[in-house]
């Protein structure tokens, strides 16, 4: 993948060294029902860039429709596949070119950064809910609406990427990948235990992920 974005670079033959603001869209993350822009600044001297790159988490997931509640509904192995989601995030990265074709903006580069995520989980849960009958308080096994749970997460970031011009030199594919550390801290609602066991790709994971993808973007100025 890296060697294809090089051999493209010596392809290029104008130069967009005074561009030095670009916006990107990364759509991979609307897998995860969150949307993500990157902001890249640079300068006119060389081509090194420090991106700011916003999330709007917004939707409803099936991410967690294989965790089974506990205790389990009577047929049913869970009940956690219609999670709400919301939220928003924050990241910043810099970017040093490792290669670069003098002709052209194209380069080869390492980054690293750190991000902070603010995501909050609505679901039904199952448990003990509180009636009342002849004055008297009991509890029974049923569905716990509307329970709640919220992620803040630190990443520390590192990538390799590759950013690759198309012929108009203004539109350009930018193809990365590397680790992510990510820590998560978790708060619950009272009414329920926290249900979250989170695997490598999701919301409130402790540990070390992978990050792979492509964004596709626009020099403006």
């Amino acid at each position: 993948m890296i060697t294809g974005c090089i051999t493209h670079a010596f392809g290029q033959t104008d130069s967009t060294s005074n561009k030095i603001f670009s916006v990107a869209f990364v759509p991979q993350y609307m897998v995860i029902d969150a949307i993500r822009l990157d902001f890249e600044i640079g300068s006119t001297l060389h081509k090194n860039r420090v991106a700011i790159s916003p999330y709007v988490y917004a939707g409803e997931t099936n991410m967690y429709e294989d965790q089974a509640v506990t205790p389990p509904t009577a047929g049913s192995t869970n009940d956690y596949g219609k999670t709400r989601v919301d939220g928003v995030g924050i990241e910043g990265l810099g970017k040093w070119a490792i290669y670069q074709n003098p002709k052209s903006f194209t380069n080869v580069y390492v980054g690293y950064g750190a991000g902070y995520h603010h995501i909050r989980l609505k679901y039904h849960d199952y448990g003990l809910v509180p009636y009342t009958e002849d004055d008297l308080e009991y509890y029974e096994y049923g569905i716990l609406e509307n329970q709640k749970e919220i992620i803040n997460r630190l990443d520390v970031i590192a990538v390799l990427g590759c950013k690759a011009y198309t012929a108009s030199n203004i539109v350009f594919f930018d193809i990365f990948f590397g680790p992510v550390f990510k820590k998560s801290f978790i708060d619950t609602s009272a009414l329920a235990n926290s249900r979250i066991h989170d695997k490598m790709f999701q919301y409130g994971y402790n540990g070390v992920t992978f990050r792979t993808g492509i964004s596709i973007g626009i020099n403006l100025f």
